[in-house]
């Protein structure tokens, strides 16, 4: 929602193999499937490696979904939009350019 509010262009997300405990400073297990995340989600894995996720995340058909999940869906919508209105009042016409332009730093 914020990226939409801020007329964004892209969101970009990292992928398994670019995330930071593959590095060989920081050699971890990832615990989470992020590839999977993103792509569940819309994401698409982007030539750099990475993933590139649509502003506005696409909604599932409720039609298309089985009967005992309908439920959830149409609640999860309705949150989702109720959250969407909260953050537009909240956030009001302000753009990542009018944000920055108020800043502290940038007054003094």
């Amino acid at each position: 929602q914020l990226a939409s509010h801020w007329n964004l262009h892209s969101i970009r997300a990292v992928s398994n193999d670019r995330h930071i405990y593959r590095s060989l400073r920081k050699r971890r297990e990832i615990q989470s499937d992020y590839d999977g995340f993103w792509t569940e989600n819309g994401g698409s894995l982007d030539s750099d490696g990475n993933f590139l996720l649509p502003i506005v995340p696409e909604k599932k058909v409720i039609a298309d979904l089985k009967p005992n999940k309908r439920t959830v869906y149409r609640k999860r919508y309705a949150w989702m939009e109720s959250l969407s209105a909260e953050i537009r009042h909240a956030l009001g016409p302000q753009t990542p350019e009018t944000s920055l332009s108020n800043s502290p730093s940038q007054n003094e």
